[in-house]
């Protein structure tokens, strides 16, 4: 043992020889060449080079919508591919149709009306959602606006999930975060060429209506449970609840024809059981129990919410078989290595899909990963926590970023150069290999991001500041053009754009002052708590009261310790009370109105408290558009 212990001290020693070493190597080289060095003044990459996985998913792009088109499913049932990323269905009866899904736009639906009116002209009597997602739901303005010009005496009802209206109503509090991330996530800076966007993996763009923030989103008007048959225009069909990507999600399916309609619980790509744009994880029991229940209908024809039909009983029996094979084996063989006590950034480099289900078409990693699907599975199970100590409580980013330098500023040596420059080299060295062989590598990009995200933390001079964004865009370039995974690709380009243009993505002031004026009163209630300044107003206590007359209530908001309720029990002496109808309450919330001003035209009633007081109760709150 004691001849053991003196072999690990004498490595050891060995190996803090040699770090050391290295790094006088690499100080004494960059104090020697600093002078010289000639930084990026401009970005190596294009988001317009071509790879191998742009070139693959350029094809697969062409394959399944590069051209709008309505597809005859089989009799009186098509769906409209390629005008928007999701799909829409027509389901034409004895009297009338059935649409299914909206997409996300109601300038595309109105076009894909155009289309399916020259099948048939008869009116609208359903509309079925087959889950709350904005670009399934989003287009029902041109349906009702069609109804309501062609055929004005005709009710069209809408079905979903009894959950589906909560979903839609929600605002969650996270909207400001999550345009931002799904800005990205959907490449709204990516420049609109072939070889840039090529295409969204399950449709070849995200499309949003122009009238997105003028249009009160409608709420289904008939919804079920667990499962239900329903019958409009001589069409006999079933909703099942089958939650997968979503907990709303309903299968449609019409028993005497044979035809399924799944919603997003599988479309011809590995499936998003994490969205990086953020939202929570997926449950995949939950999920690949859903298919195991349409795969028992043995469906002739199988129209997925995004990309192409599926025909032949076999067919779709062997890839629903295989799609949720692939769900199970990523949350199992997930688990197992968790299990065995492996971190994720392991876990995601042993969960590799077997041949049979890596090579099948429907599992190409054209929208979901299987790396970001294995942390995701972690993460629901055991949190952000990964059971090393060292993770517990570690330095701040630019904490660590600053002792790093530090370490590196020795000997008169600028530790932020020596990043910059290390960086540079990497990405250079990658570039080679593109220019050489066709291909960046991957983890000499990322290795030049990593370096110069440090040395953008410690606000360096101009001349290295500049350096250090030129090589983050062009290592964010590297890295989507080499990824297949369209959603990774664009995360990488628009952030790459953001730098470059100098920009933050921001949601629309119309859209925040929308979300006021159009949420449910219980969502506009609970963003407004979000809202509060809780440190800097821990010690501002206030009671306002407001009687909304419209809904003959009266709700109290009140501020204690640096949280913000509201309630009904209206209780004791206001700081504040004012009675108002819910419309100017939103419309002061979006911006759009002043109290004062509403005081004096008499629409408001100020019955305690002044407005200072007031003004100083809002400035507690951060601005709310």
């Amino acid at each position: 043992m004691e001849n053991v212990h003196w072999l690990n001290f004498f490595l050891t020693a060995v190996l803090m020889a040699a770090i050391a070493y290295q790094g006088m190597r690499i100080i004494e080289h960059e104090t020697n060449d600093a002078a010289e060095f000639q930084y990026l003044k401009s970005p190596l990459t294009s988001e317009s080079d071509m790879t191998e996985a742009t070139r693959d998913l350029i094809v697969h792009s062409g394959k399944e919508f590069l051209n709008p088109e309505v597809i005859k499913v089989t009799d009186n049932v098509h769906v409209a591919v390629g005008f928007a990323i999701a799909n829409s269905v027509m389901i034409e009866g004895d009297d009338g149709l059935i649409i299914v899904d909206t997409t996300e736009s109601g300038e595309i639906m109105q076009n894909i009306m155009e289309e399916f009116r020259k099948i048939s002209t008869k009116p609208v009597k359903a509309v079925v959602f087959t889950h709350h997602h904005p670009d399934h739901v989003s287009g029902i303005v041109a349906v009702l606006e069609e109804g309501n010009k062609i055929y004005p005496n005709q009710k069209i009802d809408l079905y979903a999930h009894e959950s589906t209206s909560g979903f839609m109503a929600a605002g969650g509090g996270l909207q400001d975060i999550g345009f931002k991330r799904a800005f990205r996530q959907f490449g709204a800076l990516v420049k609109r060429d072939r070889l840039a966007h090529a295409g969204n993996g399950i449709g070849l763009e995200l499309k949003f209506s122009k009238k997105l923030y003028h249009f009160e989103q409608p709420l289904p008007t008939i919804t079920f449970k667990d499962k239900a048959t329903f019958n409009v225009a001589g069409i006999k069909f079933e909703m099942i609840h089958t939650p997968g990507e979503t907990d709303d999600t309903s299968a449609v399916w019409l028993p005497e024809k044979g035809v399924l309609l799944p919603g997003d619980n599988i479309y011809k790509s590995f499936p998003h059981l994490y969205a990086i744009r953020g939202s929570p994880v997926r449950d995949c029991k939950q999920w690949y129990e859903s298919i195991d229940v349409v795969r028992e209908l043995k469906a002739r024809f199988l129209i997925p919410g995004h990309t192409r039909p599926l025909v032949g009983t076999e067919e779709i029996f062997n890839t629903l078989t295989i799609y949720r094979d692939a769900i199970k084996y990523v949350h199992d063989q997930t688990v197992r290595y968790t299990n065995k006590g492996y971190l994720p950034e392991d876990i995601i480099g042993k969960v590799i899909l077997p041949d049979n289900l890596a090579q099948h078409p429907y599992l190409e990693e054209r929208y979901g990963t299987v790396k970001s699907s294995a942390k995701g599975v972690y993460n629901q199970y055991l949190g952000w926590f990964n059971g090393e100590p060292v993770d517990l409580e570690p330095l701040h980013s630019k904490d660590r970023a600053t002792r790093l330098v530090n370490l590196l500023s020795t000997k008169g040596s600028n530790g932020i150069g020596v990043l910059v420059r290390e960086a540079q080299k990497s990405l250079e060295e990658s570039r080679q290999n593109f220019v050489e062989k066709g291909n960046h590598i991957s983890g000499d990009d990322q290795w030049a991001l990593e370096l110069a995200e440090i040395a953008l933390k410690l606000n360096p001079d101009i001349k290295l500041e500049s350096a250090a964004k030129t090589i983050k865009i062009s290592a964010l370039r590297a890295l989507g053009v080499e990824h297949g995974c369209p959603n990774v690709r664009n995360y990488y380009f628009t952030t790459a754009s953001e730098i470059a243009m100098n920009m933050t993505p921001q949601r629309p002031q119309a859209a925040r002052a929308f979300e006021w004026s159009s949420s449910p009163i219980e969502t506009v209630h609970q963003m407004f708590c979000y809202k509060i300044k809780g440190f800097e107003c821990q010690n501002a206590n206030y009671t306002v009261h407001l009687n909304l007359t419209d809904l003959s209530s009266e709700i109290e908001i009140t501020t204690r310790n640096g949280v913000c309720d509201i309630n009904d029990d209206v209780s004791g002496s206001p700081s504040v009370a004012l009675t108002l109808d819910t419309h100017t309450w939103r419309l002061f919330l979006g911006g759009e109105k002043n109290l004062e001003s509403e005081i004096v035209a008499g629409t408001v009633k100020l019955n305690a408290g002044t407005m200072d007081v007031f003004e100083k109760f809002m400035n507690c709150f951060d601005a709310m558009v």
